[in-house]
């Protein structure tokens, strides 16, 4: 199976391009900076865009593809339509050429979620205990989730380490607050 897939230099989509070529496909990398790209391989094609938004840019990447994969995101909070523009285009392309698979990652900066966290946190600690419990189990099971999706992909990074070290914080300040409640 030939599978494209755009915004393979980030954080989700290098290891999508890495497990599909592991597997035997065929593999489209859509980049918009092949020196970002932390792989080669025979089965690898690299397109290098300069955007997502252009269809004519991107039927080149997708020709003789039967799946695409998105894991088109923000670099940062000033960035965050990218996403719904990036896969409107895509989605385009592939209508245009035939295509009917995709599978489309919603990725955001860690950042975002880490900063929201601590705000919550802190707002438990100054008093509304529940608000920062409620934040506490949300991020609990975000951490659980990544920590699966880790092992699932064999994955022991340092990005593994700190989703294990955030885990660990985020189950301990839920317990102190309830216990002190």
């Amino acid at each position: 199976m030939k599978i494209t897939v755009f915004g393979a230099t980030g954080g989700v989509g290098k290891h999508l391009v890495a497990q599909a070529l592991q597997r035997g496909h065929a593999v489209s990398a859509v980049v918009r900076d092949p020196a970002r790209l932390p792989v080669s391989s025979p089965a690898l094609t690299v397109t290098t865009v300069p955007g997502l938004e252009d269809p004519d840019l991107l039927r080149p990447a997708l020709r003789g593809s039967d799946a695409v994969l998105s894991a088109v995101g923000p670099r940062d909070r000033k960035d965050t339509a990218v996403a719904t523009t990036s896969t409107a285009s895509i989605v385009r392309t592939m209508q245009a050429t035939g295509i009917e698979r995709l599978v489309s990652w919603l990725t955001f900066p860690i950042g975002t979620l880490k900063t929201g966290g601590a705000i919550g946190l802190a707002v438990g600690l100054a008093g509304l205990r529940m608000v920062g419990v409620a934040v506490a189990i949300g991020l609990v099971l975000f951490f659980v989730c990544a920590i699966y999706t880790h092992i699932l992909a064999r994955d022991y990074s340092p990005q593994f380490a700190l989703a294990i070290g955030f885990l660990a914080l985020n189950v301990a300040s839920p317990a102190l607050a309830l216990n002190v409640a």
